[in-house]
């Protein structure tokens, strides 16, 4: 059976892993203090963290100088699944990719203010949660993972040669299939330490236009609008601002008060390009001082060269797949969980039934 290996901590790599089989292996650091002695260095402008919840740092290779975007990177297993917010679209999920996620402990759980704290206008949003009814954090299902760091990747005769960092020494490890399910801003960061793009590269992306609205309501359930909209109770808004994953005696207490937090999904795309420079990654429209690109935490559809990246990856080898915002198409404002269910579904489980035929 051809080798597979997953890079990647969170969400992704845990459907990724779900989707693969049982041989396949899931990389990530564990750590990231011994990086800083292989020529990587923090950037604190991508971390995203919150008070009282798992704490990450990124480290990569570009520094970054952004002014009208924001990226975000939680270097680390969980990934941003052990701080999000855990919902999903299922209106086109199949009872097969439920059944998936149930055989996995992902449970689907329907928004209401007793339970989740949560409403939204969009009957098919759900939360994702775990057994004990807790937001699903994608560490509990990569357990197994290899405590490693992909450097860079490249071809060696008909096999992808990894050279990793783990326990603080440089290795190789040979792959019959790579499948990169990192964030972002990592993904960027290993195709340039990878030699993939230079300087002479434009990345771009796209997301849905976002904002939070605080609203006072007597009635919360009626919720009229055509964006997308997820309404959080006061408690429950608290609590995911300090990084908690469950009720708790406070938020309980804070969602007698009669305020509530929107989150708007908006119909209108947004688009944004970047460019490496000095060794950094920049806005080419770096025009004025106002962040407005990357506040959904939904931006997608990596573009290299105007090229998506499974275009761009197949160019490199038809073995070299991925999973994640970067590989996914929006295809409506609100959750992108259940895109990237989809995407990584047909490229390792409907294509490889395809070829096995």
């Amino acid at each position: 059976m051809a080798k597979v290996t997953i890079v990647g901590g969170g969400f992704s790599a845990a459907i990724a892993k779900a989707c693969a089989n049982e041989n396949a292996t899931v990389i990530t650091p564990l750590s990231v203090d011994y990086l800083k002695d292989f020529g990587l260095h923090r950037n604190a402008q991508f971390e995203i963290n919150k008070f009282l919840g798992k704490k990450t740092y990124s480290l990569g290779k570009l520094k970054s100088f952004l002014i009208t975007s924001v990226l975000h990177d939680r270097l680390g297993l969980g990934g941003n699944s052990s701080i999000w917010g855990g919902f999903i679209n299922l209106s086109s999920l199949s009872k097969e990719l439920l059944s998936l996620l149930q055989v996995n402990n992902i449970h689907i759980k329907k928004l209401a203010f007793r339970s989740t704290g949560s409403l939204s206008n969009n009957p098919y949003i759900y939360q994702l949660q775990n057994r004990v009814g807790k937001i699903y954090d994608a560490s509990e299902n990569l357990i197994e993972t290899q405590d490693a760091y992909l450097e860079s990747f490249s071809l060696e005769k008909h096999q992808i040669k990894l050279n990793l960092i783990e326990t603080g020494e440089r290795r190789v490890s040979y792959t019959d299939t790579l499948v990169l399910c990192v964030g972002v801003v990592q993904l960027i960061d290993l195709l340039y330490r990878s030699h993939l793009i230079s300087s002479l590269s434009k990345i771009s992306m796209m997301e849905y236009e976002y904002k939070l609205v605080t609203r006072f309501r007597l009635f919360p359930g009626k919720i009229a609008s055509k964006d997308t909209i997820i309404r959080f109770k006061f408690g429950r808004a608290i609590n995911h601002f300090l990084g908690i994953q469950g009720n708790s005696f406070i938020s309980k207490i804070l969602s007698l008060v009669p305020i509530y937090l929107d989150q708007v999904f908006c119909t209108k795309e947004r688009n944004h390009t970047f460019v490496i420079r000095d060794g950094a990654l920049i806005d080419l429209e770096a025009i004025g001082s106002q962040i407005e690109f990357g506040k959904s935490i939904h931006y997608c559809d990596l573009k290299i060269d105007g090229d998506r990246l499974d275009d761009f990856l197949e160019k490199v080898s038809p073995n070299i797949k991925g999973g994640g915002m970067g590989f996914v198409r929006q295809k409506t404002p609100g959750p992108i969980s259940n895109d990237i269910i989809l995407d990584l579904h047909h490229k390792l489980v409907t294509q490889r039934a395809i070829v096995e035929k």
